[in-house]
């Protein structure tokens, strides 16, 4: 499993990795949980981070309502990959 990386911009999160979703579905939380928590903590906006191979974190992203905001290339595990953010207002 990937490394979670927080990053906290004011009142955003930022979430580096599927390994974040993992994580939360290995705990039993939905990402709407997530969600409930970070605005009830007073965020205002979160960031998602993935791969673009990654079709399965893309497509929980999306149903969950964030946006792709931009990708960049970069070369991780002995490939080279897009990187994405996702994000969504609170």
């Amino acid at each position: 499993m990937g490394e979670v990386r927080r990053a906290r911009f004011g009142r955003a999160i930022k979430i580096a990795g599927l390994a974040a979703v993992v994580a939360v579905s290995a705990s039993g939380c939905s990402v709407d949980e997530v969600l409930r928590f970070a605005r009830r903590a007073g965020y205002t906006r979160i960031t998602l981070w993935t791969n673009d191979v990654l079709a399965d974190a893309r497509r929980i992203y999306q149903r969950a309502g964030f946006t792709l905001d931009n990708e960049a290339r970069h070369h991780s595990f002995g490939k080279d990959l897009t990187g994405q953010n996702w994000s969504r207002d609170l």
